[in-house]
């Protein structure tokens, strides 16, 4: 019996590295992905006031309601000595040598649910995090490696999830999703991805 649910978790891991998103073992939330700021929040009505990033053009007002089953996060400091194998991030900086490596100014493990596809870009990189014995770091997503050529000069976070909505506070910088519930939007998601508070207008 020990022997076989060994070599379930070891499929598992391999399904895992081969798709380089683990969202067949968790359900990603619905809704399309945004960034703001908050505004003002009601805690009591679950009401937020967003001021939404548009490209090149101006900050957006738009107000949503939170789910009662929203996911929410907090970004947080983590040591990458910490960082176990087979966790979802995204690295952000610049890609070199054709992509084959990566010069990352941050990475941060995000949650299951998170609503991010992987693969390679220019800037970005979103997979499962790789260990060599030999100490090297990568990031794979569809059957392809990329080293992060600087491990230790990357600042990386991690989005924690909670589970108390008043994690949530005015002025904080905010990536969420927004989804249509029974024919009004709702956010369905929010992770707070600085926390420092900023009150002025």
């Amino acid at each position: 019996m020990q022997r076989k649910l060994i070599a379930i978790l070891y499929g598992m891991s391999c399904v895992i590295s081969l798709c380089g998103h683990p969202s067949w073992l968790h359900e990603k939330v619905d809704g399309t992905l945004a960034r703001g700021k908050i505004v003002d929040i009601d805690y009591t009505t679950r009401i937020l006031n967003l001021g939404v990033e548009s490209e090149g053009g101006p900050i957006q007002k738009k107000i949503l309601k939170l789910t009662e089953k929203a996911k929410l996060a907090v970004i947080e400091p983590l040591s990458l000595d910490k960082l176990e194998e087979f966790k979802f991030v995204k690295i952000e900086g610049q890609s070199v040598d054709g992509q084959r490596s990566f010069k990352a100014e941050s990475l941060t493990v995000l949650p299951d649910w998170f609503p991010e596809e992987p693969g390679f870009q220019e800037n970005s990189a979103a997979g499962i995090f790789r260990k060599s014995r030999k100490g090297t770091v990568f990031i794979q997503a569809k059957r392809r490696m990329t080293q992060i050529s600087n491990k230790d000069t990357v600042k990386v976070f991690q989005l924690k999830e909670r589970n108390e909505i008043f994690a949530l506070r005015k002025g904080q910088e905010v990536l969420f999703t927004i989804s249509r519930l029974n024919g009004l939007e709702a956010a369905t998601a929010v992770c707070v991805i600085s926390t420092q508070d900023n009150t002025s207008d």
